[in-house]
């Protein structure tokens, strides 16, 4: 078994500033940790982790316009910044965002997904049936 470390912070529900309530009953939110993440991933090498994890949550619901384009280009650059960073430092980064479904297109969460299913679509609390795919593993 290969061990790893969480190294992301959670998020504030205060939320971004001037951004509607999403489905999780707060505004879209930005993952906090990146400031002394160098350092925590350093200490976590030394302490015989090999990857990393980072969860940034992206709330889903097509009928608000959620997520917001302000949440998406917030997701990609921490995540980006946080993948580099564990690189830097000799671990492997986990990337991918957790998806807060809501509406008539769910989707399952990536952080808690199984590798085969991450991401698939699945029929909302109100929508029709949608076809199937599998996620590449």
């Amino acid at each position: 078994m290969t061990p790893g470390i969480k190294v992301d912070n959670a998020y504030n529900k205060k939320g971004m500033w001037g951004i509607d309530v999403g489905p999780l009953g707060h505004p879209e939110v930005s993952t906090v940790g990146l400031d002394g993440l160098q350092k925590r991933c350093a200490e976590a090498y030394a302490k015989g982790a090999r990857f990393a994890k980072w969860c940034s949550v992206l709330q889903l619901d097509p009928e608000t316009g959620l997520p917001s384009d302000l949440a998406i280009a917030d997701t990609v650059r921490t995540l980006a910044r946080y993948a580099s960073i564990c690189q830097r430092e000799k671990l492997v980064p986990i990337v991918g965002p957790e998806i807060v479904p809501h509406g008539k297109a769910r989707h399952r969460r990536l952080c808690e997904g199984d590798r085969e299913d991450a991401g698939r679509p699945v029929q909302g609390s109100r929508g029709s049936p949608i076809s199937t795919w599998r996620a590449a593993s």
